[in-house]
């Protein structure tokens, strides 16, 4: 896949940018999908409001039912209409190593605890930009039920500092508002940042959710979305990798590319589905460069290594205000 050429701050204001943000984790995703890939809140808007976008069970970027995803919706300002979708890519399935995670997740930890942060001001929002692609409903494929994907594309959401404000996003050409989830006590503030408290506290908060996928998947996938499009301070995000150590299954893929087309090493889980994510990481310098998903076996949505969600993550900084860019 060609690279995509990113604009951006200087070397000076990346530098500085690294001091005052927590490290990414596992989006760009990408959050109000899971950048990062399940119940992506845009394409459950997307469904609810006509839109032909993909439906996914996770996404950055954070989980959300139907429901909740619907009410969420401040205001829709802007809506085009999507791309044409493409077949999904097919890969060669790669073995894991269950004894590689855990020490790979505590270098990323400690390489997150090592940067200094500084909170946001008041006024300020977190800016996040990604580019995504993910798989499309049943309904919407082609070819004899082949899997297909929408195009890759750039998201970007800008998260406020104050609780009050709501949150800005434009995904694919679409512009909307959505409800801060700090201001319902439903992302990353006052969680526990003891690994093993706040794993018990992810079961609890993910219990019945992807029933079908298993527990596991469910927390492995809250704890992406938690270290994605949020606030989630350094000591938290070291937490989220060392809970995320803990979950059963989870293992080291040695080698894996993001959406952007960058190597790294990934630490992935399959849920009960036959489909694994990956959080795929810089191999030197541990940074979060994206998530990709895909089946690992054959299963009645496609064969064993379509790809189903691919991310990659492009920009991390504060700005002024919502709609600035960096």
């Amino acid at each position: 896949m060609n690279s995509v050429p990113v604009t951006g701050p200087t070397p000076a204001e990346r530098e500085e940018s690294a001091r005052l943000l927590p490290a990414p984790a596992v989006g760009a995703f990408p959050s109000d999908r899971h950048f990062v890939l399940k119940d992506n809140l845009v394409n459950e808007f997307a469904r609810t409001t006509g839109l032909t976008q993909q439906v996914r069970r996770r996404l950055p970027i954070v989980g959300v039912s139907l429901a909740a995803a619907a009410a969420a919706v401040a205001a829709f300002l802007v809506v085009t209409k999507p791309a044409p979708a493409e077949f999904a890519p097919v890969i060669a399935v790669e073995q894991g190593d269950a004894s590689g995670a855990a020490p790979m997740l505590e270098r990323v930890a400690h390489t997150v605890e090592q940067r200094a942060s500084v909170a946001l001001g008041k006024d300020e929002y977190l800016y996040v930009k990604s580019m995504i692609s993910y798989s499309k409903p049943a309904e919407e494929r082609a070819d004899g039920g082949r899997m297909v994907m929408d195009p890759l594309h750039a998201r970007e959401i800008w998260l406020p500092a104050d609780k009050g404000k709501q949150r800005l996003v434009k995904e694919n050409g679409n512009e909307f508002e959505v409800e801060n989830l700090e201001r319902h006590g439903k992302g990353v503030l006052g969680l526990p940042t003891d690994p093993d408290a706040l794993l018990t506290a992810l079961y609890e908060e993910t219990k019945g959710q992807m029933e079908s996928h298993g527990a596991d998947a469910a927390v492995f996938d809250a704890i992406g979305s938690k270290l994605q499009e949020s606030l989630a301070s350094n000591e938290l995000s070291a937490a989220l990798y060392r809970a995320a150590a803990k979950v059963p299954g989870v293992v080291l893929v040695p080698d894996a590319v993001d959406a952007n087309g960058r190597h790294g090493v990934a630490v992935a889980l399959t849920d009960k589905s036959g489909e694994r994510t990956e959080w795929i990481f810089d191999r030197d310098k541990f940074d979060f460069l994206g998530e990709r998903a895909y089946l690992v076996r054959d299963t009645d949505r496609g064969a064993a290594g379509t790809v189903t969600a691919q991310t990659a993550l492009l920009a991390r900084t504060k700005v002024a205000q919502a709609g600035d860019t960096p």
